[in-house]
């Protein structure tokens, strides 16, 4: 006996098949630093072809590897090439791994914020998302990923951000997010609109999603708090957000509230 999940009608139309003349990729060269990713984006031209099927391929998975969604991971140095197909028509980009190393910047706060979230190798890299307790509830994420005194910041550590700078909404190279400048000596970081993920992505490009290391009692179910900045935005625990690492002393873990 076969199952269904729901029925639907179905209302024909008159015309031919559309095809596929071309596909468009919004990168053609990247350049990523090792265990960073990359979402590349393929658009099947017209957008009424028939065919609007990508199958993404790497041609080396030793350097980079890449999903059904055009995610790519680097996984060591060097250089490959990941194509996104469609029918017949193909459109690669070259993707080259190196090492970049975490900077940080100064805000003349209590610590020192990366200039980059955790998985990301640019300032405008939305980077890798982390439901909370991922890797292990007890474990941060940003120690074990860049080690040094690398951390996740707490909650506090985000109101001071908030409280001692000047927070504007604006795009950088191509990407929505914010732009923190600091009241204390005018330095600035920007952090992307990355949204948050849950099944797919939400938000994205339109909210500011981060999690902190600070657990949120207010649930029965274990959490962290988090920074949300957007005009409509409201949070719950399964969702993944991103991370963005600070340089400063070490949290007692039973101190973090």
């Amino acid at each position: 006996m076969s199952w269904r999940e729901a029925g639907y009608s179905i209302r024909p139309v008159w015309g031919r098949y559309v095809d596929v003349t071309d596909v468009e990729l919004n990168r053609t060269e990247l350049e990523l630093a090792e265990d960073a990713v990359y979402t590349l984006n393929a658009t099947v031209v017209p957008v009424l072809a028939r065919d609007q099927r990508i199958i993404w391929s790497s041609d080396n998975l030793n350097i980079a590897t890449v999903d059904a969604y055009g995610r790519v991971k680097a996984v060591s140095k060097g250089v490959c090439t990941i194509t996104a197909t469609c029918g017949s028509l193909k459109k690669s980009c070259k993707v080259t791994v190196k090492t970049i190393k975490p900077e940080y910047v100064d805000m003349g706060l209590s610590v020192k914020w990366a200039t980059f979230n955790i998985g990301a190798s640019h300032p405008e890299d939305y980077g890798e998302y982390f439901a909370w307790g991922e890797m292990n509830e007890k474990d941060d994420v940003a120690r074990e990923k860049w080690g040094g005194n690398w951390r996740m910041p707490s909650y506090a550590e985000f109101q001071e951000l908030l409280d001692n700078c000047t927070w504007t909404w604006t795009m950088q190279n191509g990407v929505n997010g914010i732009v923190f400048e600091s009241k204390i000596n005018g330095n600035t970081v920007f952090f992307p609109a990355a949204g948050r993920y849950q099944v797919g992505l939400i938000s994205l490009e339109s909210a500011v999603d981060y999690w902190s290391s600070s657990l949120y009692t207010g649930n029965s179910i274990p959490n962290s708090d988090d920074m949300t900045l957007s005009r409509n935005a409201w949070c719950m625990n399964y969702y993944s957000y991103d991370r963005r690492p600070t340089m400063g002393p070490s949290l007692d873990r039973k101190s973090v509230v």
